[in-house]
């Protein structure tokens, strides 16, 4: 089973919320509704395994690829889409070297994801050189580290760290994932104005989650708290269909009037792109682009990254 794992400072942003509810359910272990979880039954949404054709190295849209340089995590969400899959490895050095021949033999690659696991998740010094090695190949133009750091340990983002990604001489992104204005402590913020003020680029990712932020009020929290905090809102991800999920889990069509509700209270500068993960591993769509349309009651036609068509079902419960 998937183990509850909080790290200290997390523990304590807890506590001083006074155990709200928006940051619990997403890390606390609820074992009846997990384990009795009967809406979702997909252990493995994107099939990931099927794309990682090198250890570490998974491609399936053409001009990028992600890094996993650990399948470690800095601590346990229970909304996790790869929870039911990932284990505790982390790449080698012959296999980090596999993977940079790889994007080098492949010079169509311009963009070059972090993620994982989470990279923070390993010694400090070892993920700084994997960045250094990805910054020198001519073809990778953009680099993101994707991690959830600011919620778990904002400590590890160091003065040293800072100083060494400024001197990579590629487009550098940090990508945080944060759910809830209440992860944005002032300690926290702190770190992201470390990093701003050192002309490092910061995005957020947010899963859409019933329970944590499925409401304006919420969102709008959120999404206002960090654009005036100097992080951009990048991506808000429809929740995956994953088993032990569930509880986690909107139909899409309420996710759809949620977000276009949203548009009538923020700034677009405060919009992320609304995402949705197709089941059984077709990517990503964009879901304000008419990828996604409504044929009846919760079937849908999607049109995927790749100009396939395929029909999808929901599910209807609330």
């Amino acid at each position: 089973m998937y183990r509850e794992n909080i790290t200290r400072y997390l523990n304590n942003v807890i506590i001083n919320s006074k155990f709200d509810n928006r940051l619990t359910n997403q890390f606390f272990y609820n074992e009846n509704l997990e384990k009795n979880d009967k809406i979702n039954i997909i252990t493995d949404v994107s099939k990931d395994r099927e794309i990682n054709l090198i250890k570490g190295l998974y491609h399936r849209y053409p001009s990028k690829v992600l890094i996993f340089p650990t399948e470690r995590c800095l601590g346990s969400c229970r909304f996790c889409f790869r929870k039911n899959i990932i284990d505790s490895s982390d790449l080698s050095i012959n296999e980090f070297n596999s993977v940079l021949a790889y994007i080098k033999e492949h010079d169509k690659i311009n963009e070059v994801i972090f993620s994982g696991g989470d990279p923070f998740a390993i010694n400090i010094d070892l993920l700084l050189s994997m960045i250094m090695e990805v910054s020198k190949i001519e073809s990778v133009k953009i680099i993101r580290i994707h991690t959830r750091v600011l919620t778990y340990c904002p400590e590890l983002i160091t003065e040293y760290f800072i100083n060494k990604l400024k001197s990579i001489n590629k487009t550098l992104f940090m990508v945080f994932h944060i759910n809830s204005h209440l992860e944005l402590t002032e300690y926290a913020i702190e770190k992201v104005n470390r990093l701003t003020n050192s002309g490092i680029l910061c995005f957020s990712q947010t899963a859409l989650l019933k329970g944590v932020n499925d409401n304006v009020i919420d969102l709008k929290k959120l999404f206002e708290n960090l654009i005036e905090n100097k992080i951009k809102p990048y991506y808000l991800f429809h929740p995956d269909r994953v088993k032990g999920t569930g509880h986690f889990y909107i139909p899409l069509k309420k996710g759809i009037e949620l977000y276009n509700n949203l548009y009538n209270y923020i700034s677009g500068l405060a919009m992320p792109i609304y995402l949705f993960n197709i089941p059984n591993g077709y990517g990503h769509c964009i879901v304000d682009l008419g990828n996604i349309n409504l044929i009846e009651n919760n079937t849908y036609k999607i049109h995927t990254w790749d100009n396939n068509e395929l029909i999808y079902n929901d599910i209807s419960y609330e």
